[in-house]
């Protein structure tokens, strides 16, 4: 079979000459082609795709801005930790503060006290110095005691030597207290401030690091925006498409249906004149004679192949086969009326020769549909199908398709089909 006929709003004006005998107007061919029913589908499927598309672009924008908003949330909250910390340094900075002068002072004081141990100190060893330096020898001692007021003055001596270390042994201890209370103080300074600058780096990292996560989650709201800004022109542009090709399919499809009353009309009245002349097309038809036929199944058998043809639906088209997996177009035709006991041979050009001829307008479900490139010519004939009632036909179309309905109303389309 030849390549796949093009679908076409009206019947090719070829046809109208071909019943009538007339010229065809060069205006008979319209300037757009109809939308297929595929086309208008695959339209609104993509417009629905698109408001898909759409609709969870928004959601993601709506997802990105909860998180951003809780985001903010966090931030305020790190702000105020961080605030709370750096309040608490500034606190701790005025405790080590206090601490640092009662450690200076506490030094200072320390350092006096320890003044006075040294000046004891001297004293003592004075005092030791006079006690032991002016007796030298055993006898010096005697003399000293044995001399008028000796033993009173040694005793003062020792006793002023005792009272001398005694303070210096308690101021000692007080110095050492003040010293290490002064060391403890600063190291309680050093502490606060050491707790005060690891707060204020932790405190400081964290706002940092919530703030560079906002700045790429705005970003991110900013990309899904712009995804969403760019779905709604696609959905925009997508409906404006499927509307346009409905519109125009539906425009279409309202030609197609007067075309096809108008035709209609012409096969009558060429029916009729055909009628007159003989059973043949009116005289001045360009066609080549067209042969005589009959019919040899009945109404019943032709009912019974149509339905055995809708049982191939689906099945692949394959040039030469007639079936049972796979079938060309005349293979079909072949194949249906062989089920129900009617041979024809598979080429459909010798079909439309051998079987009656039925105006198109007065066809019925189990008739044979023909199609050539000069509908006027028989002989040109490359395409049969069953016709099944209401303007479709169940075929096996060409190659990469398969079994099923189609409309018979198209530019090729033989104003004569065959009663087989």
């Amino acid at each position: 079979m030849a390549a796949r006929r093009a679908v076409a709003p009206v019947l090719a004006v070829a046809l109208v000459a071909a019943l009538l005998g007339v010229a065809a107007p060069a205006t008979a061919t319209p300037a757009r082609p109809k939308p297929s029913a595929s086309a208008v589908a695959e339209a609104k499927r993509a417009a629905t795709a698109a408001a898909a598309a759409l609709e969870a672009a928004r959601g993601d924008q709506r997802t990105a801005q909860v998180r951003l908003d809780a985001l903010d949330t966090q931030v305020e909250t790190l702000v105020e930790r961080w605030n709370a910390a750096r309040a608490a340094a500034d606190d701790a900075r005025g405790v080590a503060d206090a601490a640092q002068r009662q450690a200076h002072a506490a030094q200072a004081a320390a350092d006096a006290a320890q003044g006075d141990v040294d000046r004891l100190a001297a004293q003592s060893y004075q005092l030791g110095a006079d006690l032991s330096g002016g007796l030298g020898e055993w006898a010096a001692v005697l003399d000293s005691a044995m001399s008028p007021g000796g033993i009173t003055a040694l005793t003062d001596k020792v006793a002023s030597l005792a009272q001398v270390a005694a303070d210096r042994r308690a101021r000692a201890v007080s110095t050492a207290d003040l010293r290490f209370r002064a060391l403890q103080a600063q190291m309680a300074a050093e502490r606060a401030s050491a707790d005060v600058a690891l707060r204020e780096r932790q405190a400081a990292d964290a706002a940092a690091a919530v703030q560079a996560t906002q700045r790429l989650q705005q970003a991110e709201v900013a990309r899904l925006t712009a995804v969403r800004d760019s779905a709604a022109r696609t959905l925009a542009s997508a409906r404006t498409t499927a509307q346009t090709l409905a519109a125009q399919r539906a425009a279409a499809l309202r030609a197609e249906a007067r075309a096809r009353a108008a035709a209609a009309a012409r096969a009558a009245a060429a029916e009729a004149a055909r009628r007159r002349s003989g059973g043949r097309p009116p005289d001045g038809s360009p066609s080549a004679a067209w042969p005589d036929g009959q019919t040899v199944a009945t109404a019943a058998q032709r009912a019974a192949a149509l339905a055995w043809a809708k049982t191939q639906l689906g099945k692949p088209y394959v040039a030469g086969t007639n079936g049972p997996d796979s079938y060309d177009c005349s293979g079909l035709t072949q194949a249906a009326y062989r089920h129900v006991g009617i041979p024809m041979v598979q080429y459909s050009q010798t079909q439309f020769a051998t079987q009656t001829k039925i105006p198109v307008s007065r066809l019925r479900p189990g008739d044979l549909v023909y199609f050539a490139t000069d509908p006027s010519n028989w002989r040109t004939i490359h395409h049969v199908g069953i016709y099944a009632g209401g303007g479709q036909m169940v075929e096996a179309p060409h190659t990469g398709d398969v079994v099923k309905f189609w409309t018979i109303w198209q530019d090729e389309l033989v104003p004569y089909g065959t009663r087989p």
